[in-house]
């Protein structure tokens, strides 16, 4: 009788465990003033110069990564145009516009992988509140950010 509970038990427990595998081909994300942003719609778009621009929506949210290749490396953000970040927040506080651009605040985006039409990398930055609103911080700080295998396609 024993021997019949333990059997009875252990395929209790094993018929319980599942294998759920959830990809998330592609990914963007990264902490938002400690607090998680999680790129709902992420597309990368690749210009007739090379320059890449990657953009994800997450509902009322927005944030955009330009720089001047879609090539493996460092890319600094602040010391530019041409390689910029932005956060666009359009629920919180009213339309709060945050820019990084030349001496315009800090930050870097590593490209790690550019592999068959998609793009891999991380980043960070800090960017400025650019038409000051009051009702949003002077910064809003990026960190941790990461994003995977976004397929490249040519700017509309």
């Amino acid at each position: 009788m024993k021997k019949l509970f333990s059997l009875i038990v252990i395929l209790v427990a094993f018929s319980s465990c599942q294998d759920e595998v959830k990809f998330n081909n592609p990914g963007f994300q990264a902490f938002r003033d400690d607090v998680l942003f999680k790129g709902v719609d992420v597309r990368a778009y690749k210009s007739t110069s090379g320059a890449l621009r990657i953009v994800a929506l997450a509902l009322d949210e927005e944030v955009e990564l330009k720089i001047t290749s879609s090539n493996p490396g460092t890319y600094v953000l602040g010391t530019s145009e041409s390689k910029t970040a932005t956060y666009i927040n359009t629920k919180d506080n009213g339309y709060l516009y945050y820019k990084t651009g030349t001496d315009i605040g800090d930050g870097e985006v590593k490209i790690t992988d550019n592999n068959l039409g998609t793009v891999t990398g991380t980043f960070r930055f800090n960017a400025r509140n650019v038409f000051n609103n009051p009702l949003g911080g002077e910064l809003v700080n990026f960190q941790y950010g990461a994003f995977y295998k976004i397929p490249v396609i040519p700017e509309p």
